[in-house]
């Protein structure tokens, strides 16, 4: 009370502010980059993106990077072998074939909503060769499954993303796959058939006049 009633009777403020001078400035993040290209052109991989702290050399709160997962195309994979054709020959030995077809299409491209930070503990989505949208998926994490079509995969399931996948849609794989289209083996269509040389001829058919012999 005693102050109040001095600072009343006195011209001027009783207390003054003034600004700090030479302190560092605080530590701020600046924008994050662009999302890098997928790290595969087919199959699973991560795109990621960074940013910097400032000043250098100060610790920012959060990631300086993050990642997300991405999917180019489903990489083409070999359709079954066709049964083996006949045999080139049809006695001896010959060659026979059977060829396989490369699959491109129907291919699943899906992105995730939202990036996740480096090193999240993330589990795998399984996706599949097929039309269904994922918009109605639970937010739910999910186990890992390969998607296989008579033993042969259709696609790798080590991309990481947690919760739904908004976008789902069919593109086409351009790249080609890996080993022979055709394949060739010998074949043995059997013995064949030899003529074995000629007998004697035989005595005429007649004993005068024109005849014939065998």
């Amino acid at each position: 009370m005693k102050d109040n009633l001095i600072s009343s009777l006195c011209d001027g403020a009783a207390q003054d502010q003034t600004a700090c001078q030479d302190l560092p400035e605080c530590p701020s993040w600046i924008s994050w980059s662009s999302w890098s290209t997928c790290s595969v052109t087919c199959g699973h991989g991560q795109e990621n993106r960074q940013r910097s702290c400032l000043p250098i050399g100060a610790k920012c709160v959060g990631t300086e990077s993050e990642f997300r997962f991405c999917q180019e195309s489903v990489c083409p994979y070999w359709d079954e072998w066709s049964p083996w054709s006949a045999c080139s020959v049809t006695c001896g030995s010959g060659t026979r074939e059977r060829r396989r077809k490369c699959v491109k299409d129907g291919v699943i491209k899906a992105i995730a909503k939202e990036g996740f930070p480096s090193g999240s503990d993330l589990t795998v989505i399984p996706l599949y060769k097929s039309d269904r949208s994922a918009n109605d998926q639970p937010n739910t994490k999910m186990r890992s499954i390969t998607a296989q079509r008579s033993n042969n995969p259709l696609m790798s399931t080590n991309s990481f993303v947690d919760g739904n996948i908004p976008v789902v849609r069919i593109i086409r794989g351009n790249n080609s796959c890996t080993g022979n289209a055709v394949d060739s083996e010998q074949c043995n269509a059997g013995h064949c058939c030899k003529l074995s040389e000629w007998t004697m001829w035989s005595a005429c058919s007649v004993s005068c006049g024109g005849g014939t012999r065998e």
